[in-house]
């Protein structure tokens, strides 16, 4: 038994390693092979028993899946909607994975160990090509997309991936006891550098509340003063990096190279599918519905861009309103209030969330392999971990009394 969940564990592993590689491919096989070593490890019985015991966050997390099947019914193509809704599945299966396994507290800091290791592979990867590229007098750059291309990711979601390391390395260099704080804090200085280097704005806003509530905390648990100065300095220069020619252009709209960028054009692409959604608001369209009505209206507003490159949302509580109506609209809500109550006072839970949540404002990440993976990945994995925590809380509540 004790060699099946190792191996189960190995195998849960590969999705936290695979998910920063450039391979799509390797994270949807990695999912596979789990399926398989859950299906022949441990008692069924028990298995059962557990999802029975967790059947609440169980369904909350597969909401986007559960919704998927539901717009299969009236898309504008079946075919194509089956294919969107088996990429939704991972919803429904991670948390099935997490909750009926037998991980411990430490096995979920390794997973995260393990993520933040795969995630500096992939980094010095990029690096080394971008290298290899200029000695060959190919010139690219280390700024937003051209880095993120040979990263082999969209800019947005390797962003998010960087501030779910940061966010580890964060709370086990100032929060923990754990061994190896230096490691820790170099891992997050590293990390910083490419956020400053890939430069995505939604990033640099979710990591200044991250920061920002991780100050908060460090002050309202009164630890030493030395302790709550060195995090505020290091706040300091961080700020101070972010303030440099070189990533301040990302927040000039007179400067972006696509006008998508300006806050305006956001605002009038985000009225305009609120407007065309408002026409299905009951149903919405489907899970793969007919986008003429919406790119007619792209035109109709002069959103070019939007017209020319058949853009999404781009902000996922309107894409799901799209695609699923009023239920859509609901679904996000509902899982974010779930899952902040579960995770009430839990700092590394909070800001994990911090960094999947934020982005949501400005991407439909529910729509990307990348985005789908790392969102059911992390719920499921601050599910799992405030559930252990509270058993811990518990178990020490009765050694005292």
């Amino acid at each position: 038994m004790k060699v099946k969940n190792d191996l189960f564990y190995i195998v849960l592993s590969l999705s936290f390693i695979t998910i920063s590689l450039p391979k799509y491919s390797l994270s949807s096989l990695s999912v596979l092979i789990l399926l398989f070593f859950w299906l022949i490890q441990g008692n069924l019985k028990d298995k059962i028993s557990k999802i029975k015991e967790n059947h609440i966050a169980i369904m909350i997390i597969s909401l986007p899946f559960i919704l998927s099947i539901f717009g299969v019914f009236y898309s504008s193509d079946i075919t194509k909607a089956i294919s969107k809704t088996g990429n939704q599945a991972v919803f429904f299966l991670y948390p099935i994975f997490f909750l009926t396994s037998n991980l411990k507290l430490e096995d979920l800091y390794r997973l995260l160990d393990i993520f933040s290791v795969a995630l500096l592979y992939s980094i010095i990867i990029g690096i080394v090509k971008i290298v290899f590229l200029e000695f060959n007098n190919i010139e690219i750059g280390f700024y937003y997309s051209d880095f993120s291309s040979i990263l082999g990711k969209h800019s947005t979601y390797f962003s998010i991936f960087l501030l779910i390391a940061v966010s580890h390395c964060s709370y086990s260099a100032f929060y923990t006891d754990r061994k190896n704080r230096l490691i820790y804090l170099a891992g997050l200085v590293f990390f910083l550098i490419i956020i400053y280097f890939i430069s995505v704005r939604i990033s640099i806003i979710t990591l200044a509340i991250i920061l920002s509530f991780l100050t908060v905390a460090k002050i309202k648990k009164r630890i030493k003063v030395k302790s709550i100065i060195s995090l505020i300095i290091f706040i300091a220069i961080t700020s101070f990096f972010f303030m440099t020619p070189n990533f301040k252009k990302r927040f000039d709209d007179s400067s972006t190279h696509k006008k998508f960028d300006t806050v305006d054009y956001r605002l009038m692409h985000w009225k305009t599918v609120l407007e065309v959604s408002s026409q299905n608001w009951m149903f919405g369209v489907g899970t793969y519905g007919d986008n003429y009505n919406l790119f007619k209206e792209y035109k109709t507003n002069d959103l070019e861009i939007a017209y020319r490159d058949g853009y999404n949302a781009h902000n996922q509580l309107l894409e799901s309103y799209y695609k699923w109506g009023i239920l859509g609209l609901l679904m996000i809500p509902i899982m974010l209030v779930f899952l902040f109550f579960y995770s009430s006072r839990n700092l590394l839970s909070i800001i994990l969330l911090f960094s999947v949540i934020i982005p949501l404002l400005t991407e439909s990440t529910l729509e990307r392999h990348s985005g789908i993976f790392i969102t059911s990945i992390v719920f499921s994995f601050v599910v799992l971990y405030n559930k252990l925590k509270r058993e811990k809380q518990n178990i020490n509540d009765k050694k005292i009394i």
